[in-house]
């Protein structure tokens, strides 16, 4: 199984609705929201040909 990985990383405030947006489009949540030991937050998601991509809030 071949799998892609992407990266996005948004603003405070727009990682949320990233992920809901995504996942009201068929994406699947594979981990998160969850918040890094460095105080970033992240998710990861899989969309259409296994496209797994990590949408990403710096600190």
């Amino acid at each position: 199984m071949a799998v892609a990985v992407a990266g996005r990383s948004c603003a405070a405030g727009y990682a949320d609705r990233a992920v809901e947006r995504a996942q009201d489009a068929g994406a699947e949540l594979l981990e998160g929201p969850l918040t890094t030991d460095w105080g970033t937050q992240a998710a990861y998601l899989r969309g259409p040909g296994n496209l797994v991509v990590d949408v990403c809030r710096d600190a």
